[in-house]
């Protein structure tokens, strides 16, 4: 990927996330599309050893990629059952509201 090579020419932001994630010890859930095209898949497995936390999961969806990871069930249920599981096993309802629903914010 040419790209990512030229990015790191023009981009200067400077992104200290290993150093930050040693730091954390809650409970943490990584989600990895493990066919990123932006940030490498191995950048989340390196997220995920260098958290501090006891408490982590790292859970690695073959074929997600930056833009469709989140949309695809398995992480949805994932995320559902790592809530639950923290939250002392409380069934969570994420199922999607009507449209025309009212919500209270």
């Amino acid at each position: 990927m040419p790209y990512l090579y030229l990015s790191k020419l023009i981009l200067r932001n400077y992104w200290p996330s290993i150093e930050r994630v040693k730091e954390f010890n809650g409970p943490v859930l990584f989600i990895s599309g493990r066919s990123e095209e932006i940030l490498p898949a191995d950048m989340m497995d390196r997220l995920y050893e260098s958290c501090g936390s006891s408490d982590k999961k790292l859970f690695k969806l073959e074929g997600g990629k930056h833009f469709n990871t989140f949309s695809d069930w398995r992480v949805m249920d994932e995320v559902k059952r790592f809530i639950e599981e923290k939250s002392g096993g409380r069934e969570l309802n994420l199922e999607m509201r009507q449209e025309n629903e009212k919500t209270d914010l």
